[in-house]
């Protein structure tokens, strides 16, 4: 950052004919605008002065999503966390109902989040629940539930358990499987058990 030229003049790419060429990477014009976000990295990230970037994710408003996105079943969807992608956020404290858009997270330097005076521009922090709740989805919008699905064959017999029930914060359910046998659904979340073996 300290880096950066006085001055900058913007011009087409196609009149720069020396672009690309600096090894350190290309100055560009970019358009942007000011708008609240989710840390995503943990806390402890934030205190860490040897980490540069933080992971964030964009704020949207629901009153801001055009009409067809704020239908009845849509609304329902995303006010239960069925939208693998939007993460739901509450209206709190002068926030709006919103959601974190997980399909645009990126990296921002630190030193947008003077560690000094970041306490009085938050505006919510996550529950205990509600961060268990975000890890689930990011698990879910970022990689399958590793286990085997209620129509796999078990490959040996032993010990099982819902791997599904355990990430969806439900009682876990255990039971022994044949070798040879289809798994068969689990007691908790019927067709989308997940089995894995137990040690």
């Amino acid at each position: 950052m300290r880096n950066l030229p006085t001055k900058l003049v913007g011009r087409a790419a196609k009149e720069v004919t020396d672009r690309w060429t600096m090894p350190e990477g290309e100055y560009v014009v970019a358009g942007c605008r000011k708008m609240n976000v989710m840390i995503v990295s943990r806390s402890c990230a934030l205190d860490n002065p040897k980490r540069k970037h933080f992971l964030v994710a964009p704020v949207v408003a629901v009153d801001d999503l055009p009409d067809e996105q704020r239908g009845d079943e849509k609304l329902a969807d995303l006010r239960s966390n069925n939208i693998p992608q939007a993460f739901y956020l509450p209206a709190k404290d002068g926030m709006r109902e919103s959601y974190s858009d997980l399909l645009r997270l990126v990296p921002i330097h630190r030193t947008f989040f003077p560690v000094a005076s970041i306490a009085g521009i938050l505006l919510a922090r996550l529950s205990s629940s509600a961060t268990a709740a975000l890890q689930h989805a990011l698990s879910l919008h970022f990689g399958k539930q590793f286990g085997f699905d209620h129509e796999d064959i078990c490959p040996q017999t032993g010990q099982y358990s819902c791997s599904n029930c355990f990430h969806s914060g439900m009682k876990l359910q255990t039971k022994m499987s044949e070798a040879g046998r289809p798994f068969g659904v689990c007691q908790g979340c019927d067709e989308d058990a997940a089995w894995v073996k137990m040690p």
